[in-house]
């Protein structure tokens, strides 16, 4: 196989966008139509409630070596896809960033243009946490930030669940969002990390981000980038990453933080349930390494 077959036989085999629209209402996936990457992106994309903030600021952090400058995080990142404003002015913020562009999405991989120069970052969450952290997220949504997504009024947690779980509107359905980034996990430019191993090993897993954008700083810088990442210094600042209060009610956005809530919470049955789903949708090293206990 000469240079150009070997060329060919690798663009063939990168994700294809094979998903235009979105059933979440405040997501514009017409905006993919027309954005279009730099070659030093960094785009960090989770199924909600996964730990984006969390990677963004850490990301965030390590382009500024560590210093506390206080700055809200809609001033140093883009959500691509937000729909709450038009294509046009959401193109025109994209091009107006200046590089390297920190941006965030929510989007399944095929749903993007995946590009080879850009750096993907993709965070997992046990399915269970997910569940939980995503159903008080909207319990604490104003009824401006229900009427947004269509939510309606605010139903129990009982109500909730078999709708998340299965990926009925308006939610994605989290197997499918997990598996698009999962089966190309190999690529050079995607890096696949769990909540968990940020909880366990934050000083670890920093480091390992800094090696992946090639974001250099010394053991001092090192130090200023995990305190201002830790749970604590953003739970004190959450004005910083928090929606507008018209939307979520404050203090609300950065919840608990915390793993394995769900042993307590949910119900055998939901236990059983969540295991069906991902029995049926995923591969069992898929499974074992995102609902790891």
């Amino acid at each position: 196989m000469n240079q150009n077959e070997v060329a060919f036989d690798l663009i063939q085999n990168f994700p294809k966008r094979t998903l235009t629209d979105s059933i979440w209402p405040v997501l514009n996936c017409r905006v993919i139509d027309s954005f279009e990457c730099r070659n030093d992106d960094v785009i960090v994309d989770t199924y909600a409630k996964s730990g984006t903030t969390w990677v963004l600021q850490i990301v965030d952090q390590l382009k500024r070596k560590g210093q506390d400058e206080q700055m809200p995080h809609f001033k140093s990142t883009v959500w691509i896809e937000h729909g709450l404003m038009s294509t046009e002015e959401k193109l025109k913020q994209l091009n107006e960033m200046k590089s390297p562009r920190l941006l965030k999405s929510h989007l399944p991989l095929n749903a993007l243009n995946y590009s080879p120069n850009v750096k993907y970052i993709y965070i997992v969450r046990h399915i269970g946490d997910v569940a939980l952290s995503m159903y008080n997220h909207f319990a604490s949504f104003t009824q401006m930030g229900r009427d947004c997504i269509k939510w309606g009024n605010q139903m129990s947690f009982d109500e909730y669940y078999p709708i998340f779980i299965n990926g009925q509107y308006p939610f994605w359905p989290l197997c499918e969002h997990v598996k698009s980034w999962w089966d190309y996990k190999h690529l050079h430019n995607i890096l696949l990390l769990h909540y968990d191993d940020l909880k366990n090993d934050l000083r670890g897993q920093i480091k390992k981000i800094s090696e992946f954008l090639d974001y250099p700083v010394n053991d001092d810088e090192l130090s200023f980038v995990i305190e201002h990442s830790t749970f604590d210094y953003m739970k004190a600042n959450e004005y910083l990453f928090e929606p507008p209060p018209s939307i979520m009610e404050p203090g609300h956005f950065i919840y608990k933080g915390i793993t394995c809530r769900w042993k307590q919470v949910l119900t055998q049955q939901q236990k059983n349930d969540f295991e069906k789903i991902c029995r049926e949708k995923w591969s069992d090293e898929c499974r074992n390494w995102v609902n790891r206990e």
